[in-house]
């Protein structure tokens, strides 16, 4: 009786499926513009025009998502 032994197969998980991907990057731009939607509203309330830089940032990023979107 000959004895075999069975090599244990690696498996590697599967590609993330394209609706998967772009259902994670929406949830994180709807984040994002809630987030700069925030700093815009206490700019607003306080005057404050230093809020600015960190709104352009977040438009920045929603771009670059955006462009990853469109690209998907």
């Amino acid at each position: 009786m000959a004895l075999f032994m069975s090599a244990a197969s690696v498996k590697t998980p599967p590609p993330e499926p394209s609706h998967s991907f772009l259902v994670r990057r929406t949830v994180e731009a709807c984040e994002l513009a809630r987030e700069a939607a925030a700093i815009a509203a206490e700019g607003i309330a306080t005057g404050s025009m230093s809020h600015l830089n960190a709104i352009r940032q977040c438009e920045k990023e929603l771009d670059a998502i955006d462009v990853e979107v469109d690209s998907a």
